[in-house]
């Protein structure tokens, strides 16, 4: 099930023209695990931002994911945020592992044909206890509006 909604308050995660063409996807994981995604179809060459500071761990073949698309995962183990920012899809990004500032590109959202749920790219955050729709809503709040 997915929902469309206008948003009119900043994101921290991509350019604010952007922002308010989310959908609101649910998917359960092989474990059972429930987890919401903000999904979109984005122009070719639209930058993905940091929402925090962290490490950047890029996974361009999408080994070990289960929806098998390029990920780059954000972890902030140590600072404000315990727990990762994830985005998947039809992206680039270089293939090196370093810091980044809240605000740095951190990936191009491309137009090459990879899909997720019918979308060229998926993100969510994961804190330390799992999915983390606080996050989500922080940067989404009228995609959870009820």
């Amino acid at each position: 099930p997915t929902q469309e909604v206008k948003q009119d308050v900043p994101c921290e995660v991509l350019p604010q023209q952007y922002c308010s063409q989310g959908k609101l996807v649910d998917w359960k994981d092989p474990n059972g695990t429930a987890y919401k995604f903000i999904t979109f179809n984005l122009p070719d060459g639209t930058p993905v931002l940091a929402p925090f500071k962290g490490d950047f761990y890029p996974n361009p073949t999408g080994e070990g994911n289960p929806l098998k698309a390029p990920t780059i995962s954000l972890a902030d183990p140590s600072g404000n945020y315990k727990g990762s920012f994830i985005i998947m899809g039809d992206i680039s990004f270089d293939n090196q592992q370093h810091p980044v500032n809240k605000g740095d590109t951190i990936g191009y959202v491309r137009n090459t044909g990879i899909n997720v749920f019918n979308s060229n790219i998926a993100l969510t955050f994961i804190s330390s206890q799992g999915p983390d729709e606080q996050m989500l809503e922080q940067n989404f709040p009228y995609l959870f509006q009820k």
